[in-house]
């Protein structure tokens, strides 16, 4: 039992995955809270919370699980051998750790090029990722973020996420006033 809880940033990032989408800030939460009667202030504190919250929670999740591979590879020598395919691993937990690990190495293999860029652009980049309406680009900043455990950056990311936020909370207030709801 305590092999699977130790697994705890991967089942929350694999939860949260769809609950990001299916509960998207920008186009559900901000109208859904609107048509309740938030506005102003108050509908900025509660999206913007939820939103800063999700982000910090991936941020954690990617930043776990980053140490959680690196603890795999110091403490059983056969992982690596597992993960290149030269064993086989041993039972579901062994099997689910050696399959993140391999697509974790993948991620990070591809993204390590736009790391160098993301850091040579520094907190304008985060801050530009935190800015774009969809929410890939605000992925990508919070695993960079907590993979390479960079708060400033992760900070950066959560104050463009927030002046987007109140973009959209002017757009939706223009949309209801416009169509009289």
């Amino acid at each position: 039992m305590t092999k699977w809880l130790k697994l705890w940033p991967l089942f929350m990032l694999i939860a949260l995955t769809p609950i990001a989408t299916l509960f998207h800030s920008d186009t559900v939460q901000i109208p859904y809270f609107r048509s309740l009667g938030f506005q102003g202030w108050l509908l900025f504190l509660v999206v913007g919370c939820n939103e800063t919250i999700q982000m910090v929670a991936w941020y954690v999740g990617w930043g776990r699980i980053s140490t959680l591979i690196k603890e795999w590879y110091k403490e059983d020598i056969n992982f690596a051998k597992k993960v290149g395919k030269q064993m086989r691993a041993d039972g579901y937990v062994d099997w689910l750790k050696v399959y993140f690990a391999r697509r974790h190495e993948k991620f990070d293999n591809k993204l390590n090029g736009i790391l160098k860029a993301v850091k040579i652009g520094g907190w304008f980049t985060m801050f530009g990722f935190g800015l774009w309406p969809i929410w890939g680009p605000r992925m990508l900043g919070d695993f960079l973020c907590g993979t390479t455990r960079w708060r400033a950056g992760l900070i950066a990311l959560c104050i463009g996420n927030l002046i987007k936020t109140v973009g959209f909370i002017f757009a939706w207030n223009g949309m209801f006033k416009f169509f009289g709801w």
